[in-house]
């Protein structure tokens, strides 16, 4: 027989959700609009609601480990949370567009991708970011994906196209 989904629906808040992520089988984490991330330890039987004092709508999630995470959004907002998402605290990237890509390669190194195709890197963990490259799309045809082959290699798509940028 095919099995069917379960939904968690014990919300107070009536925000989308756009990314989740699991650093292992019980502990994952979403955001959304409104600064919303939501965080479940038990597998997803049960969510906690963190709400962050901004009101910008958060389009990626990701974390390193279970205890360091970053979520990104509209107008270049990055939260950063080194204690497993119950404190999130905003970090300055300089960018203006929609982050929709967050991807570490180290304690140390990670990169943010704007849906314009704005990259920014980080050599301190996160705690302050260098722009590298700035896109070449406009606001209405911008990045819907984009994903790192590896360290130096990024693919993004857009419309019918899909592009490569090469880090140096």
């Amino acid at each position: 027989p095919c099995q069917t989904w379960s939904v968690y629906k014990g919300f107070n808040a009536i925000n989308w959700l756009s990314s989740i992520t699991c650093t292992d089988p019980n502990n994952c984490y979403a955001c959304g609009e409104v600064g919303r991330v939501i965080k479940t330890n038990d597998a997803g039987i049960t969510w906690t609601e963190y709400t962050a004092a901004f009101n910008y709508n958060l389009r990626k999630i990701y974390f390193w480990d279970k205890n360091t995470g970053f979520s990104g959004g509209e107008h270049g907002a990055l939260l950063r949370t080194i204690d497993g998402g119950n404190n999130w605290t905003m970090v300055k990237t300089n960018l203006t567009g929609t982050i929709v890509c967050i991807q570490f390669f180290s304690d140390d190194t990670g990169y943010v991708v704007t849906s314009n195709g704005d990259i920014a890197k980080t050599t301190d963990g996160g705690r302050s970011w260098n722009i590298l490259a700035y896109g070449n799309l406009g606001y209405f045809q911008g990045y819907n994906k984009i994903i790192f082959r590896d360290s130096k290699v990024l693919f993004a798509l857009a419309g019918q196209s899909v592009y490569k940028f090469s880090l140096p």
